[in-house]
């Protein structure tokens, strides 16, 4: 997703816009730029990413 929706994965998953735009709000996401991944699971419930506002430092995920 990385701030912009595609709408081909929407129609995919037979969802419309406003409502996952909704479903973005009830984790108090306002808009798709705070996001950095979204997917569904099989059983439709939604997994939310959201973007860091600090940038990443070197080794923080133990990589260096």
């Amino acid at each position: 997703m990385d701030g912009s929706i595609l709408e081909e994965n929407l129609q995919g998953a037979r969802i419309e816009k406003e409502v996952f735009m909704n479903q973005l709000r009830s984790y108090g996401i306002n808009h798709v730029q705070e996001v950095f991944y979204a997917g569904m699971d099989p059983a439709g419930k939604l997994y939310i990413s959201k973007k860091q506002d600090a940038p990443e430092q070197e080794g923080q995920y133990g990589i260096n």
